[in-house]
């Protein structure tokens, strides 16, 4: 066993509980050296791991922005396209438009010089021929012709026929 040897006066010397304060505070220190150790191995770790995030959310936010721009331009032909589709489809309702009022210029061909057109219009593949003529003997050569030529007419309706003592017959014709 060896021996304790104290080269210090009586008086300078350390009691034994102020020996067992230090030795408890050199624990607590190591104690709180290690988890201020452990404490900062955690900050760095988790500041990787936000670094690590960051840059994830980055290229996700690239390719989003990348996914945007290509969007556009497809948004941009679609428009496009749907502006094409509307010009089109004026186009063939002028054309079934044209078709219609061709369909009127027959009918108005077989007029004679008592019957006259009061109005027309066409709509949406429908036309209306409002005519008026003097005599009910003008009016039955009319129908007669237009039964006649039933190959120039898919379908003719007439709406109203009214006579009048003043003014005369009056027809309305919905061609479609």
């Amino acid at each position: 066993m060896a021996t304790k040897i104290n080269l210090l006066p009586e008086q300078l010397a350390v009691g034994e509980e102020l020996d067992k304060i230090t030795g408890i505070i050199k624990i607590v220190t190591g104690i709180l050296a290690a988890i201020s150790f452990f404490v900062a191995v955690l900050a760095v770790s988790y500041t990787f791991y936000l670094t690590k995030k960051l840059d994830r959310l980055n290229q996700e936010n690239a390719s989003y922005k990348q996914s945007i721009v290509s969007l556009e331009s497809t948004e941009q032909g679609l428009v496009l396209v749907k502006d094409r589709i509307q010009k089109i489809q004026t186009i063939l309702d002028s054309q079934q438009n044209e078709a219609l009022l061709n369909k009127q210029k027959i009918i108005v061909d077989f007029f004679d010089e008592t019957t006259s057109v009061e109005d027309s219009s066409i709509v949406q593949g429908s036309s209306r021929l409002e005519l008026k003529t003097t005599n009910s003997q003008s009016l039955a050569n009319l129908i007669t012709q237009i039964i006649e030529s039933k190959n120039d007419f898919s379908k003719i309706n007439i709406s109203n026929i009214t006579f009048s003592p003043f003014s005369g017959y009056s027809m309305n014709l919905i061609i479609n």
